[in-house]
């Protein structure tokens, strides 16, 4: 049971922090349009 937890936790804190780093770049690609 904790080994699926940490698992899911896992992966659920790796798209986070794919998202943000996608959104991050969206932020940045517009700030050098400006």
């Amino acid at each position: 049971m904790v080994t699926a937890y940490w698992l899911l936790v896992t992966g659920y804190w790796l798209l986070i922090t794919a998202y943000c780093l996608l959104v991050t770049d969206h932020c940045s690609l517009k700030r050098t349009q400006y």
